[in-house]
């Protein structure tokens, strides 16, 4: 499980920190690398890290609805959301007259 503190609006932060960093990896690669071939992996292997990021990221933001969010297959916890909890919100519970 994920750590506590690691709540799903970290999670979007540093997912997005991530792909930035490593676009910016991606561009120091073409500039120092010399090789072809070994450039070719280095961007390929920065590439499908990214891709997986991106999948996440948006699995990320559409979860929070589903109250089930998971990353890699590890469970996250929704803080404050109001559609998720033993207090959820509901729209039986908005329309009752009590």
């Amino acid at each position: 499980m994920v750590p506590d503190w690691l709540n799903i609006e970290r999670l979007q932060n540093l997912n997005t920190l991530l792909i930035v960093v490593l676009g910016v990896a991606a561009l120091f690669a073409i500039r120092l690398i010399k090789k072809i071939g070994t450039l070719l992996i280095f961007l390929l292997i920065i590439g499908s890290v990214v891709g997986l990021l991106w999948g996440q990221r948006t699995e990320l933001r559409e979860c929070q609805l589903s109250c089930s969010c998971q990353l890699f297959g590890q469970s996250v916890e929704i803080p404050a959301n109001p559609l998720c909890g033993a207090d959820r919100v509901t729209t039986g519970s908005l329309l009752s007259r009590d």
